[in-house]
């Protein structure tokens, strides 16, 4: 059994033996699979790592991930093993991943592989040759790769996969996995203890300042100054009264007047120095009593929405203003691989890019559009969404979407330019997506479609009772 660390140079051409955890793959685009044995090798580092956080415990990456190339007769029966063992996919539907790196260091598939080394413009790579799932190994090297594991990993990540980890490790590591789970339950019965110790203090503190604020009151307002009358609203501005505020006042004097000289009264009877006010942020949540739908919101309002929340949906009326990229077949395409064997490149698998659609509410009649944030935001579609905005099942092959692609730039730009500025009903969800494992917001519409666009469903901004796309 050899270590990551422990390969040089010399070991091209040469096939070793590893014990892994897979960590990712880019299986279509790349064939591609990425592994570690918890080990680092600066030889290693390529331009396709990237760093990679392990659930919430960083793994240099950079030095520690292992790059395989991976084609589909070594990894179909991989994948096929794992299904047969776990009863589940080890990837779902990797090939619609935009960035076709599909994450499956949380499904914990540990590999005993053989590899064929090489090296590639300097950087040592290997070629997958055959594998098989590590379970219950209890050699010395199954011993030490567990315990390099869990000195690697978070105790989360062993909370969150205890059960499957006891299934594949032999018993004697099963202590640490208690442990981990019982340090869990005593840290959030400390944290309970925390929050309830706050709470406590926090209600005191409201008593005490209420009994404070009850007996200023008493001495200062009740002594030197007058009640207000029932039509008195100078301590209630015409801008902050809230409903039925007058028979408030009339409830607070008549309690006011029953108490008597040297009582304070009691806390919950206050009459606020300043009334409460009633504002509310502009309604981004809720809906419209009337229909039941979100109310309209500017997109200008839209871009002031920080919170991701994939439940709360998002109404606004706007037009299209066109796409990126432009060409709508730049949305699926093919890449070119250099094949290391023959040096030359070849044509690769078809492979979706991110769509963003470009909508604007500007209502000027300037002919020349100028946009900003005040009035424009992008739609993003990836991966199935985009198949689903073109009417494609999401079960459809990608190779089957690229032969159709073209033929819709044709009417969607017609569409742009005999629609100019027609205003259509969109819903909105904010979601956030990953880019170089920063999870960056974006906006996305579940039933925008190019049917909806090309057939029904715009209106003028002006018009009434508008109608969802």
């Amino acid at each position: 059994m050899t270590l990551i660390s422990e390969l040089t140079s010399q070991s091209r051409e040469s096939t070793v033996q590893l014990y892994c955890l897979a960590i990712y793959m880019q299986p279509y685009k790349w064939n591609k699979l990425f592994v570690t044995d918890f080990t680092s090798n600066p030889i290693i580092t390529g331009p396709y790592t990237q760093n990679y956080e392990l659930c919430n415990k960083n793994l240099k990456t950079m030095d520690m991930l292992f790059s395989l190339e991976c084609f589909p007769e070594t990894w179909n029966p991989l994948i096929a093993s794992y299904k047969n063992f776990h009863k589940q996919d080890l990837c779902e539907d990797s090939f619609l991943n935009e960035l076709n790196n599909y994450e499956i260091d949380s499904k914990v598939c540990f590999l005993k592989v053989n590899v064929k080394c090489k090296i590639y413009r300097g950087v040592l790579e290997g070629k997958l040759l055959t594998s098989e799932l590590l379970m219950k190994d209890e050699s010395q090297e199954g011993r030490e790769f567990y315990e390099r594991f869990f000195s690697s990993v978070s105790n989360s990540f062993i909370i969150k996969n205890n059960v499957v980890l006891k299934e594949l490790l032999p018993g004697e590591f099963w202590p640490k996995i208690e442990r981990a789970l019982n340090e869990e339950e005593e840290e959030e019965e400390e944290e309970e203890e925390e929050d309830e110790f706050i709470r406590n203090t926090q209600v005191k503190r409201d008593e005490e300042e209420d009994v404070l604020r009850a007996d200023r009151f008493n001495s200062n307002e009740l002594k030197s100054s007058p009640l207000p009358s029932e039509n008195d609203e100078s301590l209630f501005p015409s801008s902050q009264i809230p409903p039925n505020s007058q028979l408030n006042k009339v409830t607070v004097q008549n309690e006011l007047m029953s108490i008597a000289p040297g009582q304070s009264p009691q806390p919950s009877h206050l009459l606020p120095l300043s009334p409460p006010t009633h504002s509310f942020p502009p309604s981004f949540a809720g809906t419209n009593a009337e229909n039941d739908k979100p109310p309209i919101l500017s997109i200008s309002e839209l871009n002031q929405v920080t919170k991701i929340d994939s439940s709360t949906y998002y109404r606004t009326k706007a037009f299209i203003v066109g796409t990126i990229p432009e060409d709508l077949s730049l949305v699926c395409v093919k890449s070119y691989d250099l094949d290391s064997t023959y040096s030359r490149y070849k044509v690769g698998d078809p492979y979706l890019r991110e769509l963003q659609i470009i909508i604007c509410d500007d209502s000027s009649d300037e002919s020349r559009l100028t946009l900003n944030d005040s009035n424009s935001l992008k739609i993003t579609l990836q991966g199935q969404d985009i198949l689903s905005f073109f009417n494609h099942n999401i079960h459809d092959y990608v190779e089957t979407f690229y032969t159709k692609v073209e033929s819709y730039n044709h009417p969607f730009n017609a569409y742009l330019v005999e629609n100019r500025r027609k205003f259509m009903d969109i819903n909105l969800v904010r979601k956030s997506t990953q880019s170089d494992r920063i999870d960056i917001p974006i906006w996305v519409s579940e039933d925008l479609s190019i049917n909806s666009i090309l057939g029904q469903g715009y209106r003028d901004k002006d018009e009434k009772n508008p109608i969802y796309a």
